[in-house]
């Protein structure tokens, strides 16, 4: 491929990743107008709340054969951040030519949910402002059993559990229902508003690439739903097993769904 030639497949390759940073990564942007620097923050946690950790995300001259590059540019202490702000994390230890750019940044923040980094030691932490203490008046209580009590309060949060488990459900199939609606709307190139152009549909003709769209659909549906997991996770709607279990259930179903992938393509390929 000559030089002109690689250089538009690659203005191509960025206008598409664009695309999907704007729509999956929100809060990151391009450098002044650079489509190969993007920049953003992510917030720090418990008592480094006012601390936002500046990221980089360089795309290289050869990507997507090559991964892009990852940096904390925030001074900070963290396992997986190098001395240099390097980034050490498993999609780019482990990279695919079709990985996306907006997966990366879904992977550092997970990592930050999961194991959130510290300044460093020239930052001192800060601490929320205490609530106002409100001293309430002593209130007369009809005395009432110990066991009496207990069992009460069993029956009570034993429904409230019921209730909660019964709702979270149902979010939770609500979610998937939807970002595998989103998911299949972005493959197949329908907008979100306005007019719908057949011209401009993406709809296979053959079997083998209708069943590729259809596990792309999955695939981008399934790494949604992580990203929403980890901001709820880190906004405090998830408990840490709640979390634990639906990670390990998206993070299972993107595994077979990358591995169908792949074989599908391999098959492809071969014929």
């Amino acid at each position: 491929m000559g030089k002109n030639s690689w250089q538009k497949s690659l203005d191509y390759i960025l206008a598409r990743e664009a695309q999907l940073m704007y729509q999956r990564a929100p809060g990151f942007h391009p450098e002044k107008g650079d489509l190969k620097k993007w920049v953003g923050e992510l917030p720090g946690r418990d008592q480094y709340f006012h601390i936002k950790f500046k990221i980089e995300l360089i795309v290289p001259d050869n990507y997507p054969n090559e991964p892009p590059v990852l940096r904390v540019v925030t001074p900070c202490k963290h396992p997986n951040v190098m001395d240099d702000g390097s980034v050490s994390l498993r999609i780019l230890d482990q990279w695919k030519g079709n990985y996306h750019l907006y997966q990366v940044i879904n992977g550092i923040k997970g990592l930050f949910a999961r194991a959130p980094p510290m300044p460093a030691a020239t930052i001192t932490p800060s601490t929320k402002p205490a609530a106002s203490v409100v001293v309430e008046p002593e209130t007369v209580i009809e005395e009432v059993s110990i066991e009496e009590e207990s069992e009460a309060l069993k029956q009570r949060v034993g429904l409230m559990e019921q209730e909660l488990e019964r709702m979270q459900k149902s979010l939770a199939k609500r979610d998937e229902d939807l970002a595998m609606a989103r998911a299949k709307m972005f493959v197949h190139n329908i907008p979100e508003k306005g007019e719908i152009s057949e011209k401009s549909l993406f709809m296979p003709d053959s079997k083998p690439e209708k069943d590729l769209l259809e596990l792309e659909s999955e695939k981008i549906a399934i790494e949604d739903l992580l990203a929403s997991l980890e901001e709820k996770f880190a906004d405090g709607e998830l408990s840490a097993t709640d979390y634990t279990k639906l990670y390990r259930q998206y993070k299972k179903q993107l595994y077979l769904v990358n591995k169908a992938f792949d074989e599908k393509q391999s098959e492809r390929g071969a014929s």
